[in-house]
């Protein structure tokens, strides 16, 4: 059985509209910003995290698919805080996705040359290929 764990990572501003490079929320840490000049960096690209990335077993032999979409902030020193899942299709999935996030380190997002909290949209879609009950 061929599987595809297709990941997309997209930057997304916790408030639209918002370009000033002023804090617009808050975390349990803080605040965080939705516009910076430089946006935070997956440490390791798409590969690293595609590593750390597994698609649950279970969920493969019963064909589920679909988009997880983790929201956080990335702190200043890369760490993250207030994982949030915004859309999932199934548990097994969003904890594969969680989990991967959470083994994911980043470079911070700077404003003003300042390391600053960054919220993120990760979002991360499943897909098997080929057909999962014959195992091809």
């Amino acid at each position: 059985m061929r599987v595809l764990a297709a990941l997309l990572i997209v930057f997304a501003p916790a408030a639209f509209g918002q370009d000033d490079g002023m804090p617009v929320g808050s975390s349990p840490d803080g605040v965080y910003f939705s516009a910076v000049d430089v946006a935070p960096e997956l440490v390791g690209g798409l590969a690293g995290l595609q590593e750390r990335l597994v698609y649950p077993e279970t969920a493969r032999e019963e064909g589920v698919e679909g988009l997880v979409v983790v929201e956080f902030v990335i702190l200043e020193d890369g760490s993250l805080s207030g994982i949030d899942v915004l859309d999932s299709p199934d548990d097994r999935l969003t904890e594969a996705a969680v989990e991967a996030a959470r083994a994911s380190r980043f470079r911070a997002g700077t404003v003003g040359g300042e390391r600053v909290p960054v919220r993120f949209a990760l979002p991360v879609l499943f897909r098997l290929s080929g057909d999962v009950r014959s195992g091809e």
